[in-house]
């Protein structure tokens, strides 16, 4: 018979499950892998809001996916450290950001007292970013700060770094600097400093300048009169086309309109223009009538411009720089900013597209969400050939953005806020699929479900699908959605909600209300929202709202969530198969020692014996866990914001035309 040892036998035990402990934990997180449950981006006051947060968050964590390479972004005081590089880097380190095992990464540190900025890399990132870049833009990207802030000091940190990137890989070697001249609206030359499209010296609003930041002409001389801030009104003595417009030139490479000479001209407000140029014959006459009255009214009422042009002939401008200017040297816009926009619809053979400007006031409220969602909207107007009916449309909603701030006005949204009176609404349906991902019986089978759920717990159930948060960050959008319509239990209107957000692509979001908010924390809120994000992104719509609905259930009758099931037969799975390896190999190891007792008279004497007990004892790692999680609330792709029947839209913030003027556009094609 074969002997085996009780005390070596135990010990193998004890080993075996420890190794399967630690193996399930390893193949639970591959090599490469990098922890997306953290925020990229801190402040230490509030020099960013949170809307600025979420969009740096997505632009890193891109920036991640695509690059293998972690990005950080910290905006600090003068306060809040002693060293700035120490204490980047310590955070860093505590909060255990980076790629891989050797946690490769860059990250970028700005302090808006002293304007100090550094970039470092971490582990192989000094291998993919080489010196020469982090030395030229430690000193280029603070001076971004001035018309910008913050958050344009670290967009421009991950545009350049975005630009380099692409730049290694492609092997083109090119200037870093276009790339934030085309996303800032500022470029500059190989010195660094900033200019227009014609290559002159400019300041960040693009006027030209000399090193006073006075106005300047190419010689660096000085302008008098000739001021680009000027507003007066039409003076100049030239002829007009049948829309009002000046007739300038005749040569064939510019339209009419263009300046002879672009260094003398002088800005204007031209109020005998149509606001409606048809160069390229889209619309009827009707629409064309109908357009004109509404932009007069619209006008009217907000003090703002609206301009359509068509052409089919960019006379080998890009089609933002036709866009901004026609509404420049026109005389196009209102008030001493001009404000305004412009649309302009090109025809052109192989390069049909639109691009929409905002100029003035107007560039801060056209948003690069707010634009996307205006062009898609547009999109279904334009690639069905209905350019006016398209056209009309995009009136309305500029006007909307006019008036309200936000192109689209969501129908639940009182029109003044400010006299609503919150109140238990038991009549609101809890589900509203505005995304129509689902049938009426759907939709009967989850209310009969929340019905339950009110009856037996005393908490509402809330579901709510929507392609637009109409600018509003998705918890801002969410917890007015649920205010608004009268949710929630009890005095202090007690609730979950699930709100399904598709801008290209479907998320989750869950936010709590009342008492459910203190009590939905931690694991069993990482569960729930888990979960509902899996199955939205995995396209299982109704069984990830059904399962929203049981899990909400279930917490409110034990206190916690389950996992999946696919979860715990993922573990089970892992740890049997641990098991059997390891087991064994240390079974037939094990043998290999083992010896065959040869038969003994009186062997029964041996239990008389002293008998041992050798327990397994349980350790114990306690360790202080001094570092601070930033925890990302909301998981948000990217590239989210348009329509899976069209392309997003290309966005410039503050870029110039040919004038110097700043314009805020986004272009799509069609």
């Amino acid at each position: 018979m074969i002997r085996v040892n009780k005390k070596s036998l135990i010990s193998v035990m004890a080993l075996l499950i420890c190794f399967t402990l630690v193996f399930t934990n390893l193949s639970l997180r591959a090599e490469g892998e990098w922890d997306n449950s953290i925020y990229r981006v801190y402040c230490s006051e509030e020099q960013l809001s949170q809307e600025e947060i979420d969009a740096l968050d997505t632009h890193c964590c891109d920036f991640v996916e695509e690059w293998s390479l972690d990005m950080v972004m910290i905006v600090v005081d003068e306060e809040s450290y002693s060293d700035l590089e120490e204490s980047a880097l310590g955070f860093y380190d505590n909060n255990n950001y980076g790629y891989g095992e050797t946690r490769d990464g860059v990250l970028a540190c700005f302090d808006i007292d002293t304007h100090s900025f550094i970039i470092r890399t971490v582990g192989n990132g000094d291998q993919m970013i080489s010196q020469d870049f982090i030395d030229k833009n430690e000193s280029y990207l603070p001076t971004l700060f001035e018309n910008h802030g913050a958050y344009g000091v670290m967009y421009g940190f991950y545009l350049k770094t975005q630009a380099y990137m692409e730049e290694q890989r492609d092997g083109t070697g090119e200037s870093e600097e276009a790339t934030v001249a085309g996303e800032t609206g500022e470029s500059t030359d190989e010195t660094g400093e900033n200019t227009d499209e014609t290559g002159e010296a400019t300041d960040e609003t693009g006027t030209a300048t000399d090193g006073t930041g006075e106005n300047t002409d190419e010689t660096g001389t000085t302008t008098d009169d000739k001021s680009l801030t000027s507003s007066s009104e039409y003076t100049e003595e030239y002829a007009r086309d049948s829309n009002g417009l000046p007739i300038r030139n005749t040569s064939t490479d510019k339209p009419s309109w263009y300046p002879t000479n672009v260094s003398e001209f002088v800005e204007y407000h031209d109020s005998i223009p149509s606001r409606v140029v048809d160069r390229a014959d889209i619309f009827t006459a009707e629409e064309e009538e109908a357009m004109k009255k509404r932009i007069a009214e619209v006008a009217e009422a907000t003090g703002k411009d609206i301009v359509i042009v068509t052409d089919n002939n960019t006379y080998g401008m890009e089609r933002e720089l036709y866009c901004y200017d026609f509404y420049d040297f026109c005389g196009y816009g209102y008030g001493d900013t001009y404000d305004g926009m412009c649309l302009f619809v090109c025809m052109e053979m192989n390069n049909r597209g639109w691009v929409a400007s905002a100029t003035g006031v107007v560039e801060d409220l056209y948003t690069e969400e707010f634009a996307n969602d205006m062009d898609d909207v547009l999109y279904e107007y334009m690639s069905d050939s209905k350019y006016g009916e398209g056209v009309l449309d995009w009136i309305e909603n500029v006007n909307c953005l006019y008036t309200r701030g936000m192109p689209f006005y969501p129908d639940w949204l009182p029109d003044d806020p400010s006299t609503f009176v919150r109140s238990n609404n038991a009549d609101a349906p809890r589900v509203r699929d505005d995304l129509n991902d689902f049938n009426q019986d759907n939709i009967d089978t989850f209310t009969g479900m929340i019905n339950e759920i009110r009856e037996k717990y005393g908490i509402d159930v809330v579901v709510h699908s929507t392609k637009s948060t109409y600018g509003m960050s998705d918890d801002e959008y969410a917890e007015k959605y649920y205010i608004y319509n009268g949710f929630g239990v009890g005095e202090n209107y007690d609730g979950i909600m699930l709100l399904i957000i598709d801008k290209g692509s479907k998320r989750a979001v869950i936010k709590a209300f009342g008492s459910c908010e203190a009590k939905l924390i931690g694991t069993s809120y990482d569960r729930m929202y888990g979960q509902a994000k899996s199955d939205m992104e995995g396209g299982w719509y109704y069984l990830g709202v059904e399962r929203f609905i049981k899990n909400v259930a279930h917490f409110e009758k034990t206190g916690r969530v389950n996992y999946k099931l696919s979860g715990w037969l993922l573990r089970i799975i892992v740890a049997v198969i641990a098991g059997s390896i390891f087991g064994s190999v240390t079974l037939s190891s094990a043998k290999k020692k083992m010896e065959t007792v040869r038969e003994a008279f009186n062997a029964d004497n041996y239990m008389n014996g002293r008998g041992e007990v050798f327990p397994v004892c349980d350790t114990f790692i306690d360790r202080d866990v001094t570092r601070t999680k930033i925890i990302r609330k909301e998981y948000t792709p990217s590239r989210s914001y348009s329509s899976s029947s069209s392309s997003r839209s290309t966005y410039h913030s503050h870029s110039t035309g040919s004038s110097g003027r700043s314009h805020t556009s986004s272009t799509r094609n069609f």
